[in-house]
């Protein structure tokens, strides 16, 4: 299970990154990746290499997003209530889960990602990945964002 993992997010501001993700006409993806690559602030969609291993399905129209301010870390949190979960069917070959990254529902738009502590590899039927989806938006981030 992956717990607690910070989700790098584009300059986005908490309330807006909510409200955008719950859009119910649009929702948003959350994809698997298996390259290998730190992510960064300016990373695209086409640096993410997909899952494709046998039973892999993104995870379509997710619209449960809850915004809360995390007082501790100084941080609003912008998260799934329900975790999510990638499982494996019959394999012919192995593949690593490097992490997952999350896109508007046409797959246009980066709005952040998640590299997991230790990539998890998928070796048989019914291996599968339990996923938290949080994106972490800090003080400075919406500070610097804010108009002049």
């Amino acid at each position: 299970m992956i717990r607690g993992v910070p989700v790098g997010v584009r300059s986005v501001i908490a309330d807006n990154l909510a409200t955008l993700l719950n859009n119910t006409t649009v929702g948003a993806n959350l994809h698997a990746f298996s390259n290998p690559f730190t992510p960064s602030p300016l990373s695209v969609l086409g640096d993410f290499t997909e899952c494709t291993f046998p039973g892999y399905a993104k995870k379509t129209a997710l619209a449960a997003f809850t915004k809360t301010y995390d007082s501790l870390s100084g941080s609003y949190r912008v998260y799934l209530p329900t975790q999510q979960v990638f499982t494996a069917g019959t394999l012919t070959a192995t593949q690593t889960l490097a992490g997952v990254y999350i896109t508007d529902s046409t797959d246009a738009t980066l709005y952040g990602w998640q590299v997991f502590d230790t990539p998890y590899v998928m070796r048989q039927l019914n291996d599968g990945v339990i996923v938290d989806v949080e994106l972490r938006v800090p003080i400075d981030a919406l500070e610097s964002n804010l108009p002049e």
